[in-house]
């Protein structure tokens, strides 16, 4: 994943581990990312397989446990309170 620092997205992609990340309108900055990420396969695989486990921190599934956590007064499964 390569991805610009707007909104919520800095939250979602850690950078270096999940994907990289870039200043908004700096194209110079998006260019040398991607090619990093082209032209270096492992690194591209190491960051995929870290992304794929981040983005099951948004599946569904796991979502919902913590909105059942949530409601219930639990602790969510991700070990924040509600």
């Amino acid at each position: 994943v390569v991805a610009t620092t707007v909104g919520g997205v800095p939250v979602m992609i850690r950078d270096g581990q999940d994907g990289l990340l870039v200043p908004p309108g700096d194209a110079a900055a998006l260019a040398g990312a991607l090619a990093r990420v082209l032209g270096d396969p492992v690194f591209g695989a190491r960051l995929g397989a870290g992304a794929a486990q981040r983005a099951a921190l948004w599946a569904w599934p796991r979502i919902w446990e913590d909105y059942e956590a949530m409601f219930d007064g639990r602790t969510g499964a991700s070990g924040e309170g509600a």
